[in-house]
């Protein structure tokens, strides 16, 4: 890739940039099955957002043994709202 990637991030809509460098980088990149991984879809901060609630996903179904309540509780996670044990 010659040019800077340009793409709307599919969080918040704004309008990001990854350098040419970066782009091939990525590119070049295989995943643990041999596949290329694919460029971004989400700005930086958004990025960092997802990981963070898969984090708390993870953390809370360790911690949930009903699984009722922890339905309830992811998605209350995913509509972005904050949970409290």
């Amino acid at each position: 890739m010659q040019q800077d990637y340009q793409f709307k991030c599919i969080g918040c809509g704004e309008d990001t940039t990854i350098r040419a460098q970066e782009a091939n980088f990525i590119l070049s990149r295989k995943d643990a099955d041999g596949k290329p991984y694919t460029l971004p879809k989400r700005c930086k901060a958004c990025r960092e957002a997802k990981k963070a609630r898969f984090a708390e996903k993870e953390r809370l179904q360790r911690q949930l043994p009903d699984r009722a309540r922890t339905d309830e509780v992811l998605n209350k996670l995913a509509d972005g709202e904050t949970v409290t044990l």
